[in-house]
């Protein structure tokens, strides 16, 4: 078979091994399988298949991908996400050995079952077309070889066949998902290929759109030792209407803190992936071990984080911020249109004579009851959107709820801003850490309290409607918390041992674990002394007759003179002799071979009658010696 021909057939796994990669993000494993295939093919090999090797080769797949679901988030999918990602890297690589040996059929087999997968995932357009292009490339491969080729009707049924399979592969791909939500996490894969991070958590400004979609994914960005609630990323003073930003104010560097008479505790922080300049961190947090952050104003944190790194973060218990600088007019800033109209909503609902943290709380309790929460924001209708989200009482998320909330106070002169961060939900009974995905981004309110010189949070969004369609409200079983757990201690360790090697190996020395592992080899090796100090004796007293080892020394001292050679100290008597056969003549050969014999039935089995025949054959020996 020519190597085009070669290529044909690889074509179906090639394809399966690029739908796989986009759906579920295992781009490692892709890039085996096609460096496998490439090179099969360059080189011409074709070695023989092995069905044995064929099932090694899905075992070892199996193992490789469980240590890829230890390490990164398994891909979603019809079966647990951890036989998930072992079955889909087994399908790789038996497929892989089926094209390289040349079984097209099964390797076809094994493709098309690893597409099946990983279809059940977000329909974006490129798995849409990725799956498509999986059809066509299939039946490229079979038309290629086959004799169909060759004729023009044979052409023109593969063209009309070849649409109908990409047309199909695109139906595969989209399934249930409605147009619109395809466009959203389309355009959303396109923004995240641009920029890993963009939600509400990182974001500089936030623009209130009169339609809007929330897009939330489950990718995690860090993990927490403990749950301190709410971590900061931004505070956004300004507000013009329709867009929030943080005033160059706010953005100004600022020296670290002094901590507060407070309580105060700390948490570590591991990255997953990389945050760019973004930090989360408590309210009050003072210092930092691991890193070297800047402060901004509002007690922000900036660093370069890249994903692997550790830092220890100290933060007082209280959950309120402290700021030597008192608010700005800016915080109670609003359009003066915009202003009146609120103004005639707050006042109703917070009294005249409503104190700050009165009113945060009358407007926190009327959001959270009378809303609801949702991805999708549609707020056309007469007049500024915020005006139609309050009075028409529109399902929102969160961003609009906190807009809302800090627009209402501001109307009635209380200082108020938007912070955005992240909310982490996912907490592991096991190990007791917080994992901090994409979805757990939120914006909340801060609240200037005179009376407490400090600013508090308040966080207006319907809680549990917004975790019933994130769907946080189902907490996992125990089951699923010990499989996080065991991927969380074994992407830490990688971390560990990629970041700091010699750091890693102490860490296990001075371990408990390390301690247990050196007592045992102690133990074993001791064990093993005594045992060979026990068969040493045994052997010197079945030698203890001194005319035993005199004979025995006469014979070395005979086959190291006529050999030109010593024996090696781990080595026995017929090792030696082996050895240095091609050394002696025949006759020595012989002798030396009869008197070990006989030495060996004298010593051990104590045969009187092999004395004389170990005295003869090393005589015969000791007289081949040249003088």
């Amino acid at each position: 078979m020519t190597r085009a021909g070669h290529l044909a057939e690889a074509l179906p796994l090639l394809a399966a091994l690029l739908v796989n990669a986009i759906a579920h993000d295992r781009w490692l494993v892709a890039a085996a399988g096609f460096v496998v295939v490439t090179v099969a093919v360059a080189v011409g090999a074709r070695p023989v298949h092995r069905g044995g090797v064929l099932l090694l080769l899905g075992i070892g797949g199996a193992a490789g991908g469980l240590a890829l679901s230890l390490v990164s988030d398994p891909p979603p999918g019809p079966l647990p996400p951890v036989v998930q990602s072992a079955l889909g890297a087994s399908l790789a690589a038996m497929s892989a050995y089926c094209v390289v040996t040349r079984n097209a059929i099964y390797a076809s087999v094994y493709a098309w079952l690893l597409v099946a997968i990983s279809l059940n995932a977000e329909a974006t357009f490129p798995l849409q077309a990725t799956t498509a292009l999986a059809c066509g490339v299939t039946l490229l491969s079979a038309f290629l070889q086959s004799r169909a080729w060759r004729t023009g009707a044979g052409w023109a049924g593969f063209v009309v066949v070849a649409g109908l399979s990409v047309v199909g592969g695109a139906a595969v791909a989209t399934g249930a998902q409605q147009l619109e939500g395809t466009l959203n996490r389309t355009l959303y894969s396109l923004l995240r290929g641009l920029d890993p991070l963009r939600g509400l958590g990182t974001q500089r400004e936030v623009t209130l759109s009169v339609t809007s979609s929330l897009v939330p994914t489950d990718r995690p960005l860090a993990e927490l030792s403990g749950n301190p609630g709410r971590l900061r990323t931004q505070v956004m003073d300004t507000f013009d209407g329709s867009t929030w930003k943080t005033s160059a104010a706010l953005r100004a560097p600022r020296p670290a803190p002094v901590p507060t008479g407070d309580a105060t505790t700390t948490v570590d922080l591991l990255t997953l992936e990389d945050l760019a300049d973004i930090l989360p961190a408590p309210a009050g947090t003072f210092a930092v071990r691991g890193g070297a952050p800047g402060w901004e104003g509002a007690g922000i944190l900036r660093d370069t984080l890249p994903a692997g790194r550790t830092l220890v973060l100290r933060h007082t218990v209280d959950p309120g911020t402290r700021e030597v600088v008192p608010p700005a007019p800016r915080d109670t800033a609003l359009p003066e249109d915009l202003r009146d109209s609120l103004a005639a909503i707050a006042r109703p609902l917070v009294g005249e004579a409503a104190t700050a943290d009165t009113a945060a709380r009358v407007l926190e309790s009327f959001f959270q009851e009378n809303f609801e929460y949702s991805l999708e924001v549609d707020l056309r209708g007469r007049g500024h959107p915020l005006l139609t989200f309050i009075r028409e009482r529109r399902p929102a998320y969160c961003v609009y709820f906190a807009s809302a909330m800090a627009a209402l106070l501001r109307s009635v002169d209380i200082p108020a801003r938007l912070v955005g961060g992240f909310v982490p939900e996912e907490f592991n009974t096991v190990t007791g850490r917080a994992l901090i995905r994409e979805r757990d981004a939120h914006a909340w309110v801060e609240v200037y309290v005179a009376a407490q010189q400090r600013w508090v949070p308040y966080d207006p969004t319907p809680w549990r409607g917004r975790n019933a369609v994130l769907g946080l409200d189902r907490r996992p079983a125990w089951l699923a918390d010990l499989g996080t757990a065991v991927r969380s201690v074994a992407r830490r360790a990688w971390y560990r041992v990629r970041n700091d090697p010699l750091g890693a190996l102490q860490d296990v020395v001075l371990s408990p674990v390390g301690a247990l592992a050196g007592m045992a080899a102690a133990a074993w090796w001791w064990r093993r002394r005594r045992g060979t100090a026990q068969r040493v004796a045994l052997l010197g007293a079945l030698a203890a007759p001194a005319e035993l080892r005199a004979l025995h020394a006469r014979f070395t001292r005979a086959v190291v003179r006529l050999a030109g050679t010593r024996p090696h100290s781990a080595e026995t008597d017929d090792e030696f002799l082996l050895r240095v056969g091609d050394r002696l003549h025949t006759g020595a050969a012989g002798d030396a071979h009869r008197f070990l014999h006989a030495w060996q039935r004298l010593r051990f089995a104590g045969d009187p009658t092999a004395r004389a025949e170990a005295d003869g054959a090393l005589a015969s020996l000791e007289a081949d010696v040249p003088r």
